[in-house]
């Protein structure tokens, strides 16, 4: 993952609220492929990890526990947090495999909680399987409603169909 270091994409926000500067630097996700001569860029994407564009929004992407890599699929994380103006939070994760030269999502997690009443609700995507999950319940009970059925496509898009992971609505 590669983050911009523009300085002019740097927002003065002295005195207001969210911290004296706002980072607007894309973030990039890279795959390298090693070669018997090195590394060849497989995949780049700079749109999945939406910029910080507001200062009572943070940051959607964790440096620390962000991305991963396992087993031969790629997992980001994101997540929406309003800390002035808005209720609802949601943590996201995408996890990709590299299929004929691109990142293909092959798992969708998102959990979305409104903070004020205590409703989650959960969309679970397994592509290869087929199957979906949407789960709802609150954050003060373990008890919850799944409902499984059909996954809304064969396969899933590739990172680049994504385009923004936090408006990105695999239902549609």
């Amino acid at each position: 993952m590669l983050h911009g270091t523009d300085p002019k994409l740097v927002i003065d926000n002295s005195g207001g609220i969210g911290g004296d500067q706002i980072d607007t630097n894309p973030r990039i996700l890279g795959v390298a492929l090693a070669t018997k001569d090195g590394f060849r860029l497989a995949v780049q994407n700079a749109t999945l990890i939406p910029r910080r564009t507001q200062p009572n929004i943070d940051d959607a992407f964790s440096p620390e526990d962000g991305l991963s890599i396992s087993r031969g699929s790629v997992r980001v994380a994101i997540s929406l947090f309003a800390n002035a103006g808005g209720w609802g939070m949601s943590n996201i994760d995408f996890t990709f495999r590299l299929i004929d030269g691109t990142l293909r999502l092959i798992g969708y997690d998102r959990t979305d909680t409104q903070r004020n009443s205590g409703e989650t609700e959960t969309v679970s995507i397994n592509y290869p399987s087929g199957r979906m999950s949407d789960a709802k319940g609150r954050i003060d009970d373990d008890k919850e409603t799944k409902v499984w059925r059909k996954a809304p496509a064969s396969q899933g898009p590739t990172v680049d169909q994504i385009g923004d992971g936090i408006e990105f609505d695999p239902t549609k």
